[in-house]
């Protein structure tokens, strides 16, 4: 017998915005690095500006990065050998 839905609602409504999944990138750096960094943007706009140029150093080569998915990121954090930078 086939699959009767009597007196229930069957739910066709379409995901109209789909989950966006993130990516979160690793940088290995020293601390005179990041204070080299962020001498160089301005903090009061937030890290945003901080990120971006740690992408650009990452895409020239000055700075080594990995990136982790975000439904990794539980998982790589257990294993990672990468530790934040406390000031």
């Amino acid at each position: 017998m086939g699959n009767v839905w009597f007196g229930k609602k069957r739910n066709t409504k379409a995901v109209v915005h789909p989950a966006v999944q993130g990516v979160t990138i690793k940088v290995r750096m020293t601390t005179a690095q990041l204070q080299d960094l962020t001498e160089k943007v301005d903090m009061s706009n937030g890290n945003s500006e901080l990120g971006r140029l740690i992408v650009q150093e990452c895409s020239k080569g000055k700075l080594h990065a990995r990136v982790v998915a975000a439904a990794d990121l539980t998982r790589a954090n257990m294993y990672s050998s990468l530790s934040p930078i406390h000031e």
